[in-house]
């Protein structure tokens, strides 16, 4: 890139990210805008480019995309001085001790723009400290459904980074929208009433597609988000609008911490509502990813990135069936010595088969979870629906972590 392209570069995004999106200057045209009680932009539409802003407790901008594809991100201090900048060409940004700011392009050349730190001082006048100081002193303040998902009306139809939306009552990402995720279950089993306890043997039905679960940034309906919705997928399909996070048994007998993972300690809570039956559920211990696998997770195991949405190695892995997600779980335990959770049982050779990446699924033979081996799988939708709805935290909310 030309240096002096660069420097031009470089005062268009200082105007972009610190007028247009800390001061609110508002572009000429015809302009719609959404804003907070706060006064801060979340949105606007100007002469039919939709803008969108994400914000922090401390009302820093931290994100901002439009409808034509274009995207940044910024990271701040304590002071609310931005740290580092980066977007979706490329560009990397840092400001040095002296408050210049250096910008850095995909091929390695670079420009500086002297003194363009703005101080926290100068951007947060007076009059509005006891406004920013509410923020971070109100974690808990009410959110909406545009505060932790990424859906229809706020997604540009697209995937999104991942942890970029508010977490829910024990600290999960992306549980109501983003990308839908694989579950564990058949969508429906149908048990002989008579047969007492439900065991394989008096199963009379089975649905063979798998639960999906959370909502995807597609959905035009706002209800698919929430905590009690489900739907299904056949398990050889594969979405843009599906990706899993994972799930591990929590037995302190094989394993006792898991790094990176949350905790969730079963109890006893009301499953369904809204168009699904009420009924009560007790889930064991289990720990979950508090976000979806990422595109840069599934390559590192699988050596390929099968998503529609190539847009970084911290957006959602999708355009995944459940059948390669069960792959990538078994190749992740055997990775770290754990015994893989998926297989089938060939009686003819007494042997389990576990699938990985390669491994040819016959026709004849029925894929589950291996009870009571300690590897890597999907949560099944009681365990998933019980963490959407914040575990033992809950605050009773209609999506994960808002009404």
């Amino acid at each position: 890139m030309n240096v002096r392209i660069l420097y031009s570069t470089i005062l268009i995004l200082i105007s972009c990210m610190f007028v247009s999106c800390l001061r609110h200057e508002v572009l000429p045209g015809d302009t719609e805008e959404w804003r907070d009680s706060k006064d801060r932009l979340h949105k606007r539409i100007v002469d039919g480019r939709t803008e969108t802003y994400t914000y922090d407790k401390a009302g820093n901008a931290i994100h901002y995309n439009t409808s034509d594809g274009y995207e940044w991100w910024a990271t701040y201090d304590e002071h609310g001085n931005m740290v580092t900048y980066k977007d979706s060409l490329g560009n990397i940004g840092t400001y040095d001790d002296e408050g210049n700011f250096n910008i850095t392009a995909p091929d390695g050349s670079s420009a500086t723009q002297e003194g363009t730190m703005i101080s926290y001082e100068d951007d947060h006048p007076e009059e509005l400290e006891e406004d920013y100081k509410e923020i971070e002193d109100d974690p808990d303040a009410e959110l909406t459904l545009d505060d932790v998902a990424w859906y229809y009306n706020n997604s540009d139809n697209r995937t999104h980074e991942v942890m970029t939306k508010k977490p829910n009552e024990i600290d999960l990402y992306d549980m109501s929208g983003n990308v839908y995720e694989w579950c564990d279950d058949y969508f429906k089993i149908v048990y002989d009433p008579e047969a007492g306890e439900q065991k394989e043997s008096t199963i009379i039905e089975k649905d063979p597609r798998r639960v999906i679960r959370g909502g995807g940034f597609g959905d035009a309906e706002d209800y698919t988000c929430r905590v009690s919705y489900r739907s299904c997928y056949e398990p050889t399909e594969r979405s843009p609008s599906i990706g899993f996070r994972l799930a591990l048994d929590a037995d302190s007998s094989r394993i006792i911490e898991k790094e990176g993972f949350v905790r969730v300690s079963g109890a006893c809570f009301t499953m369904g509502g809204y168009d699904e039956e009420e009924h009560e559920e007790y889930p064991r211990d289990f720990y979950i990813l508090p976000h979806e696998v990422t595109q840069g997770e599934y390559k590192a195991i699988m050596g390929e990135n099968p998503s529609h949405f190539n847009l970084g190695d911290n957006y959602p892995v999708e355009n995944v069936s459940w059948y390669d997600v069960i792959r990538y779980c078994n190749m992740l335990s055997i990775k770290e010595g754990l015994k893989p959770s998926y297989g089938w049982y060939d009686r003819d050779i007494e042997k389990w088969t576990y699938p990985v990446l390669g491994t040819e699924i016959p026709d004849t033979v029925t894929v589950d979870r291996i009870l009571y081996n300690n590897g890597y799988r999907l949560p099944d939708e009681i365990e998933w629906e019980f963490a959407a709805r914040g575990g033992k935290a809950s605050s009773g909310y209609c999506y994960s972590g808002a009404n």
